[in-house]
């Protein structure tokens, strides 16, 4: 009884390997993901690696016209993930979302295939990256416009009265600080749509020199110190020489 039983295990697993040597095996190419799979929001499942290439392409193509904001102060100018030279970084995912479950240890290939066929799903992220010159060139051209130079805070006197004319902000767009960091905003934080971020910048009022407030914006607050009478009474106000923030 006891042999019988051996045999026809031992018959089991002969016919196991006969099927896993003598079944014509699926060409790489003609390989599909199984159903579940997904890229981003992409579902892939029955797709071939050459398709899933493909969609994330299109993916790509779909993200470029997205607007980043960047920011200099109360200040705005725009680029777009096209015009930084937006790529993906990782297209070697196509490939991974063919073979999940279908290639490598045989436990977790059993494991990957159970989980798809109980409604759960496997999600790729894409990973992005823009090219180092275009992004230079597109910072460069659209944060001209954020450039301005400061002007001084005035005194003036009218009918009778001192007036405190504020001084105008300056602003100067460092070009390589503000590339390195939409380059890292997009590489390693951006997901898609709408986004922006603080350009490398030099603020200044009053036209005093810069001193250090941060590695990417140094801040200088020019003012005047007066006594003067108004209506009512005496009022001093003072904002002090050039002082560091």
């Amino acid at each position: 009884m006891k042999n019988s039983r051996k045999m026809r295990g031992l018959l089991v697993m002969l016919i196991a390997f006969a099927f896993c040597f003598l079944a014509e095996p699926v060409k790489a190419d003609d390989r599909t993901a199984l159903d579940g799979i997904y890229v981003e929001d992409i579902s892939v499942g029955g797709m071939t690696e050459e398709q899933i290439t493909q969609a994330v392409n299109d993916k790509i193509e779909q993200l470029k016209p997205s607007v980043i904001n960047l920011s200099a102060g109360e200040q705005n100018a725009q680029v777009t993930a096209g015009d930084l030279g937006l790529s993906c970084a990782n297209p070697e995912v196509a490939r991974e979302a063919v073979t999940i479950g279908q290639e490598g240890n045989v436990l977790k290939r059993f494991l990957t295939q159970n989980r798809l066929k109980n409604g759960e799903t496997v999600t790729f992220s894409l990973k992005y990256t823009v090219d180092g010159e275009a992004a230079r060139q597109a910072v460069e051209n659209n944060t001209a416009v954020l450039n301005r130079e400061a002007t001084d805070a005035t005194l003036t006197r009218e009918n009778g009265e001192f007036i405190v004319n504020p001084g105008q902000t300056g602003c100067s767009v460092n070009v390589d600080e503000s590339t390195a960091k939409v380059v890292n905003y997009l590489t390693t934080s951006w997901r898609g749509g709408i986004g922006g971020g603080e350009t490398g910048k030099k603020k200044k009022t009053g036209g005093g020199q810069p001193g250090e407030a941060s590695p990417f914006q140094k801040i200088v607050r020019g003012g005047i110190e007066g006594d003067w009478k108004g209506n009512g009474g005496g009022k001093k106000e003072s904002r002090g020489g050039a002082r560091e923030d």
